[in-house]
């Protein structure tokens, strides 16, 4: 039933994203996992701005802090996107330690701008 429930919002392009969010949550606390909630998480048009920042950041070389889907939850990285690897839908992010952070694209949730504080 909790299922059918969060299925009915896959559609939906008017939803808030704080209230997409919180369904996210809830989700990955009654699944256990975060392989399901990413489907719910992004539609065509928040594919197609966070590809807009990605590829703005790669040629002006600004950080970015990037939100990932984790099987522990969500995780935060900051850091200078490098390049992006097509093949493999690998986006490889500098954060200052010797080797670059490899983050899949497809577990990418948001995209925005670092502070520079």
């Amino acid at each position: 039933m909790s299922q059918k429930f969060n299925r009915q919002f896959d559609c939906s392009k008017m939803m808030l994203p704080e209230h997409r969010s919180s369904l996210d949550q809830q989700v990955v606390r009654e699944h256990g996992s975060a392989g399901e909630v990413h489907s719910l998480s992004l539609d065509q048009q928040e594919l197609e701005q966070l590809q807009r920042s990605l590829e703005h950041a790669l040629v002006e070389r600004q950080p970015l802090r990037v939100t990932v889907l984790a099987e522990d939850g969500r995780r935060d990285y900051t850091g200078i996107p490098l390049r992006i690897d097509q093949a493999s839908g690998v986006i490889y992010l500098s954060t200052g330690f010797a080797r670059p952070q490899p983050i899949e694209a497809d577990r990418v949730l948001s995209l925005e701008p670092a502070d520079h504080r």
